[in-house]
């Protein structure tokens, strides 16, 4: 089936929406993953998972790239975002709220992929893995979730390691603002 097209004017229009920065190691660069949305009336579905470099000293953007695009609106494990890059490896975060109550997430998951942390390996589909109790798959609907307990309706990870803190994930988890601290030394 063909998605409503998403330029209508009054009722569908298209956005960009970063969902997370990181330092490219031994570069002046930042790495930028973001996601195309199709806000249409209440329905914000996501077409696209992209990348684009950063260089802040001459305030320039380039190369982009979108590994990830389909107009019918991806699959949650494809709408990553808080990118790490640690041993090699470009780490992406996804989550999805599998049931709701009251303006809160009940249960949920949240999913990690990791592809090698080089521009040609991030633009290519085929190099993201996901990860599952045993070992990293190339299927994304194999991936399983990094938290017991998940109830996400938002998520943000990030590397305090520098600080002595490790990678922590936040977890929002309520309309309200209610959320959960996750910490990991790696």
């Amino acid at each position: 089936a063909a998605a409503a097209p998403c330029h209508i004017p009054g009722t569908a229009y298209s956005a960009s929406w970063i969902s997370g920065v990181a330092p490219i190691p031994a570069t002046d660069t930042l790495l930028i993953t973001y996601t195309d949305v199709c806000v249409h009336g209440q329905t914000i579905s996501t077409q696209a998972f992209g990348l684009v470099q950063y260089r802040p000293t001459t305030n320039a953007l380039g190369p982009q790239t979108r590994p990830y695009t389909t107009p019918t609106g991806l699959p949650f494990q494809h709408n990553l975002g808080s990118p790490l890059i640690h041993d090699g490896h470009l780490h992406l975060y996804a989550h999805t709220c599998d049931h709701t109550a009251h303006g809160a997430c009940t249960t949920g998951r949240v999913i990690l992929a990791r592809t090698p942390a080089h521009p040609h390996a991030w633009n290519n589909p085929a190099t993201y893995r996901y990860w599952t109790p045993h070992g990293w798959t190339p299927d994304h609907t194999q991936a399983r979730t990094i938290l017991d307990g998940a109830a996400p309706i938002g998520i943000h990870v990030a590397d305090y390691t520098a600080t002595g803190h490790g990678y922590a994930l936040i977890e929002q988890r309520t309309l309200g603002g209610d959320y959960h601290l996750w910490q990991a030394p790696a």
